[in-house]
C-alpha cells in the first residue's frame, strides 16, 4: 500500500497524475538502482537506501520475534512464512535491477491497482 498526503484537494489533484506516471511508468535507471537499492561502496561495504531500511527492519527486536513465530507457526513453503519485503541476505546475491524491471511489468498495471481518494474532494475534476 503507497499513501499520498496532500492539505486541499487543488494540490492534490495537481500531484495525482505525476504520481500515478511515477508508480506506472517508473525510469527504474541502473543509476537509480545503485542510488536507492543497492551497491558496494568504496569500502567494500553493502549500501543503498533499500539495502539501509532493510538493515534497520532486520535488526528491530519487534520484527526478529515476528518473523521467529512465523518460521515456528507455518511451514515450509507456506507464503505466511516469508518475509513480505525479502530478506537482506538475498538483497547482494539475487536482486538486480532487470528483476525489478520484471515485477514492476507483471504487477504494476491498472487492472491490479484501486486507487481510494479520502476528505472533501470535486468527483468531477
Amino acid at each position: 500500500m503507497i499513501r499520498v498526503f496532500q492539505v486541499g484537494s487543488t494540490g492534490f489533484l495537481k500531484v495525482l497524475p505525476i504520481y500515478m506516471d511515477h508508480v506506472l511508468s517508473p525510469s527504474l535507471t541502473m543509476e537509480q538502482f545503485i542510488t536507492e537499492v543497492h551497491h558496494i561502496n568504496g569500502n567494500g561495504e553493502d549500501a543503498g537506501v533499500v539495502y539501509s531500511e532493510m538493515q534497520d527492519h532486520e535488526s528491530d527486536m519487534e520484527n526478529i520475534v515476528s518473523r521467529k513465530r512465523r518460521e515456528l507457526f507455518y511451514p515450509e513453503g507456506s507464503a505466511y512464512r516469508v518475509e513480505v519485503g525479502g530478506r537482506l541476505s538475498n538483497l547482494r546475491t539475487s536482486c538486480c535491477n532487470e528483476k525489478i524491471r520484471e515485477f514492476h511489468s507483471q504487477f504494476y498495471h491498472l487492472s491490479n491497482m484501486m486507487l481510494v481518494v479520502c476528505g472533501i474532494i470535486d468527483h468531477e475534476k
